[in-house]
């Protein structure tokens, strides 16, 4: 298990982005097309997703973000 640790305001919504869990994604990933997995943030009003900057070690998420309070 990976721990992220940082400021996290209330109500910001983490998502794992998982390009390289897609059906159509190639055996070899990150491929063409398909980036390795990533630590998002959701806009609750818009359902756009942007990456979050991480410092340290890589983290390729692969499914549930939990962010206590």
């Amino acid at each position: 298990m990976d721990v992220v640790v940082g400021r996290f305001r209330p109500g910001t919504a983490l998502v794992a982005v998982t390009p390289c869990g897609a059906n159509n994604a190639p055996a070899t990933c990150p491929g063409p097309g398909f980036p390795a997995n990533y630590l998002g943030q959701l806009n609750m009003h818009t359902g756009q997703i942007t990456r979050v900057k991480l410092r340290g070690a890589s983290l390729e998420p692969q499914g549930l973000i939990f962010a206590a309070r």
